[in-house]
C-alpha cells in the first residue's frame, strides 16, 4: 500500500468515527494513528 492509499483509508475510518479530518494531524501523528490502525486491521 502506497501513503496516499493508507491515508485514504485513514480519512475514511476518521470520517466514521467522526474525528477531524487528517490536516488537523502532525506528520508524527498520522504516523503513530496508521501503525495503530495496521495492528488493529491485524486483529
Amino acid at each position: 500500500m502506497d501513503a496516499e492509499h493508507i491515508k485514504e483509508i485513514l480519512t475514511d475510518v476518521l470520517k466514521d468515527a467522526d474525528l477531524p479530518d487528517l490536516s488537523a494531524f502532525s506528520k508524527t501523528e498520522i504516523i503513530q494513528l496508521t501503525n495503530q490502525a495496521l495492528r488493529d486491521a491485524e486483529n
